[in-house]
């Protein structure tokens, strides 16, 4: 397909009136989500379509349990407690995204379905907007930790952050955060949070998290998304920055007091970046196969 062939797709997709099967189809989602998957989309995509193969032993254990949750469907009541947080060692909406849901065309992935443009993604954007808020406060307390660090190995002063990049224009610009491609698959993207150099010069990327429970190593999802970060800009090491409990501030639960700031080093892994490119690849063939089939039945509709 040319490029001008996808474009082309694009607009009639974005025209697109039918309505299959008595139901309305939403609004597809804007060109620069359908046509890329982010990093923090590989780990429900991963669950969804199976394509953990070669991954550590303890992420495949991981991606068995988080099926198994996937497989009650999205935010169902009927889910064992095993399968809830704290246990499933996870954000919950990473694994709800890979649960099948009913469109137009199917039954599917809703994670699948929102890329190809048959379901319409839920509306989180003040829930996520209080955290990257939060996540800003976060980044700028841990910098100011590390400058109390006589031993730091990161160069500190290198160190960016989209906020403090996002912070210099008006917020009705709606400016978004910096982006980076996978030098190989295009259609992977990550918008980093951080990045900047170790001491001897090595690149390094971060990522800030806030989670609700205290963490003795890094969540599969979090690890999942720093390697497609670490993969796209081919960093040195990844920097996943907890900020423990500091998520009941905007999950309108109990006050309770930020816990500490704890920052896990990732390495890379080629397996892990191996999988990842399975993953948006078989990812992109479902959704293609879907808008093929959305743009087939406008034309009947049409004819």
């Amino acid at each position: 397909m040319t490029a001008a062939d996808a474009q082309a797709d694009q607009a009639a997709l974005d025209a697109a009136t039918f309505t299959p099967d008595a139901h309305a189809l939403p609004a597809p989602v804007a060109p620069y989500l359908s046509n890329q998957i982010g990093c923090s989309e590989l780990c429900s995509l991963m669950i969804a379509l199976g394509t953990d193969e070669g991954m550590p032993d303890d992420v495949r254990a991981w991606m068995v349990t988080a099926r198994e949750r996937a497989s009650y469907g999205r935010k169902s009541k009927k889910v064992p407690q095993h399968l809830k947080s704290p246990a499933l060692a996870g954000p919950v909406w990473a694994v709800d995204n890979a649960a099948s849901v009913r469109t137009p065309f199917g039954i599917m992935p809703y994670c699948i379905a929102v890329k190809a443009g048959v379901r319409e993604r839920d509306g989180q954007l003040d829930y996520q907007k209080a955290g990257v808020d939060l996540e800003a406060t976060l980044w700028a307390r841990w910098v100011a930790s590390l400058r109390l660090d006589e031993g730091c190995a990161l160069d500190v002063d290198s160190l960016v952050s989209q906020h403090e990049i996002l912070a210099r224009y008006p917020s009705e610009w709606n400016v978004r955060a910096p982006s980076v491609r996978h030098p190989e698959e295009v259609r992977l993207v990550t918008y980093l949070d951080g990045w900047g150099r170790d001491v001897v010069g090595e690149r390094v990327v971060c990522n800030a998290k806030l989670s609700r429970d205290w963490k003795e190593r890094p969540d599969v999802p979090a690890w999942i998304q720093m390697q497609g970060e670490i993969a796209c800009t081919r960093a040195s090491l990844g920097l996943l920055i907890y900020g423990q409990k500091w998520n009941a501030d905007y999950m309108q639960e109990e006050p309770q007091d930020r816990g500490p700031i704890a920052p896990f080093p990732i390495e890379p892994d080629a397996s892990a970046e191996r999988a990842i490119l399975v993953t948006v690849a078989r990812a992109f063939e479902r959704i293609d196969s879907i808008r093929a089939e959305m743009l087939e039945a406008k034309r009947k509709v049409a004819a």
